[in-house]
């Protein structure tokens, strides 16, 4: 069962509201409570209750004298996650017993412990290590009494090889809690099309993974927080810091993260307070930071939803600087005189402790009450047959394994691509597993052979596959083979209309290994990827940004050899292809300078670089500055260096030690110090001074 509009008419005001219903009514939970405000009053409340603000939603559906059918149910499902009553409307829900729950997660995860402190379920952990890599689901289900009879299966980031095999035999649903589902579309896709119900945190992820599986997707914005918290009151203080930013601000992948935490700090007084970290501190130091900090950032990619460094913020008085905040502020009443994020005020944000506690619940009460919302849809549902698995795919992912059992998963991954049957898919990710290993053990020349050896095979047998030969050269490139790295570049540059790609099948080399991320657009390309497989029409999207970066890596060896002009001609190639491939711009700001070239043309790629992705002016700022100096734009030049200090001034490494910067960057400052304010010259021969 789904819930079905009640709202009949076809003005515009019922247009609004019945939007807003069959929002509620495809699970998107986020959106119907943004839509439904101040024009549907029921499903406001039921979306409040949906969302995870379960007694606040409760106590206002609770003033309404008539309900409709649908918000009898949920607020049934409210009193039941709350108190455990269930009611006649929830006919089937399991209740009176222990609930049996099975819990896929990754080796040694900790978050089972969580689920496990619970009286309410019997929990039986699935943790797949590497010298399992096959197990059966029977042969899983076989190490627990017969008796037990699981509501569900619960995937917590497990996916691929470190989930049972045979899926398709069992006789629960199976739930996926996912995130970043963009990044790891190719990876994953196999193991969420086998889903039942798959869980997301944003309204956004919800319309769009809802057109590319064909599970039950819902949003559930306040979920995804394993912190345990201690309430107490905020003191007033004076905080010292303005503005703190931690965990990868600046990385090409997340270009528009980037482009706005840069634009942020650029528009700051100088004389404020500003720390960007990158890295990422243990939950407890960022905790303390955050109790002397007025604000910090939070980003996402996907709108309407809240991150759990947003949680962290506001449980600690910090104002958040982002969308996520005006989300938050659907659940819970904001402060009054709200303090902006450069006032000199020391009072803190303060927000209900008891709403937050109400909201963000410590364990085991908030899996308690996740479980209890993953049955309901389920229930819902009422499903019989549950989804088939698709196709077994063993993916290799590049996480933050130790180097002994990484190098055993990748081994185990390889050997079962290798003996299954002869597709490009297999030979591409037995490639990336061996990849992933070289790198793990510090660039094994062993390693590195079975992975070029793995990739000429794949590359021999199936040349028309993209995916696999691009990811063939990188791997020649990477490993210091750069001719032969040129010559498969060339081939997969050539317009060909039968190159075979599939944005669900073909998985590039990781966005992790940052020499690649320096010169792939990962995240144009994965939001291109996305949307080709949505929109067939566009399928082409993705080929043109592979075959842009060929380009680029063509201009590269040209550039290295000596050859600017030919440089030049694929850099052009490149641009054609995809515009927004800052890579090619920074280059050829690089290669015409290099030839003395015109000024204009120099600063024209300097700011097309710059404008896509702000943090590349650290290797390009002597090239931006020197070519307005050149053409008397005095002006202008000082507000490029301006931009760079206010930045850059104020970036620090997790152990509070400053980022090496190039010889020309430093320089640069040195010579045009003259330039600079009082304030942004004593940043300035900081950063001289750190070198």
């Amino acid at each position: 069962m789904i819930f079905k509009s009640s709202v009949t008419g076809r003005t515009s005001k019922n247009k609004e509201k019945n939007s807003a219903r069959e929002a509620f009514a495809s699970g998107n939970y986020a959106l119907s409570l943004t839509n439904s405000r101040g024009l549907d009053k029921e499903l406001f409340y039921m979306s409040h209750i949906m969302c995870g603000s379960i007694s606040k939603g409760l106590n206002l559906l609770r003033k309404i004298s008539e309900l409709s059918s649908d918000a009898k149910i949920v607020k049934a499902y409210a009193e039941w996650s709350l108190n455990g009553k269930v009611s006649s409307y929830l006919k089937g829900i399991p209740s009176g017993k222990t609930i049996d729950l099975l819990i896929f997660s990754m080796p040694n995860h900790s978050i089972v412990k969580h689920f496990q402190m619970s009286k309410l379920f019997n929990v039986h952990s699935v943790q797949i290590d590497s010298g399992e890599f096959g197990k059966t689901l029977k042969e899983v289900l076989a190490e627990v009494p017969d008796s037990f009879n699981p509501v569900m299966g619960l995937s917590i980031d497990c996916y691929g090889p470190f989930l049972p095999r045979e899926m398709e035999k069992r006789k629960f649903p199976l739930v996926f809690w996912a995130s970043d589902h963009d990044y790891f579309f190719s990876t994953r896709y196999a193991d969420l099309m086998s889903a039942d119900l798959i869980v997301v945190n944003s309204s956004a992820e919800q319309i769009e993974m809802s057109r590319c599986y064909p599970a039950r997707v819902v949003s559930f914005p306040l979920h995804d927080n394993y912190f345990q918290y201690i309430s107490s009151e905020l003191l007033e203080r004076e905080r010292e810091v303005d503005i703190i930013v931690t965990g990868r601000p600046f990385v090409p992948y997340m270009r528009d993260k980037a482009k706005k935490i840069f634009n942020l700090f650029c528009s700051q007084n100088e004389a404020a307070k500003i720390k960007i970290y990158d890295g990422y501190f243990t939950t407890d130091e960022f905790i303390k930071r955050l109790e002397t900090t007025k604000a910090t950032i939070s980003y996402s990619r996907y709108s309407g939803g809240i991150q759990t460094r947003t949680i962290h913020a506001v449980r600690r008085g910090t104002k958040i600087l982002g969308s996520e905040e005006n989300m938050l502020d659907y659940f819970i009443d904001p402060p009054k005189n709200r303090p902006v994020h450069n006032s000199k005020e020391s009072s803190v944000l303060k927000y209900n402790p008891k709403a937050l506690d109400d909201l963000f619940p410590n364990s085991p009460t908030r899996e308690e009450r996740f479980v209890k919302f993953c049955i309901f849809q389920n229930w819902q549902l009422g499903l019989k047959k549950y989804n088939q698995k698709s196709e077994n795919i063993i993916p290799a992912e590049m996480r933050g394994y130790d180097i002994s059992a990484g190098i055993k998963i990748y081994n185990s991954i390889i050997k079962d691509n290798l003996d299954a049957p002869d597709t490009p898919q297999k030979f591409n990710i037995a490639g990336s597993a061996a990849f992933y290993s070289t790198i793990l053990a510090q660039n094994s020349q062993e390693l590195a052979k079975m992975c070029l050896e793995i990739y000429k095979e794949g590359h021999n047998r199936h040349p028309l596959n993209l995916v696999l030969g691009f990811n063939y050269a990188c791997a020649l490139w990477s490993f210091g083979n750069k001719q032969a790295a040129k010559i498969v570049f060339e081939e997969l540059s050539k317009v060909d209309p039968n190159w075979d790609y599939s944005a669900n099948r073909d998985s590039l080399l990781s966005h992790r290994v940052r020499s690649l991320a320096n010169i792939f657009p990962y995240g144009d390309y994965y939001r291109l990827s996305v949307n080709s497989f949505i929109n067939s029409d566009k399928r082409q999207t993705p080929i043109d940004i592979i075959r842009s970066t060929c380009f680029v890596y063509l201009a590269i060896f040209a550039y290295e050899e000596g050859d600017c002009n030919g440089a030049l001609k694929f850099l052009t190639k490149a641009n054609l292809l995809f515009c927004h491939n800052y890579w090619s711009y920074r280059l050829e700001t690089k290669v015409l300078n290099s030839i003395d070239g015109d000024c204009s043309l120099i600063s024209k790629a300097f700011y097309n670089a710059t404008n896509l992705y702000p943090p590349v002016i650290s290797e390009i700022l002597e090239e931006g500055v020197t070519s307005e100096i050149k053409k008397g734009n005095t002006a202008e030049a000082t507000n490029i260096l301006e931009k760079f200090i206010l930045v850059y001034g104020r970036i620090y490494e997790i152990d509070e030690s400053r980022p090496q910067l190039p010889h020309g960057t430093l320089e640069t400052i040195r010579q045009y110090m003259y330039l600079l304010t009082d304030n942004c010259s004593k940043l300035a021969k900081k950063m001289i001074m750190n070198k």
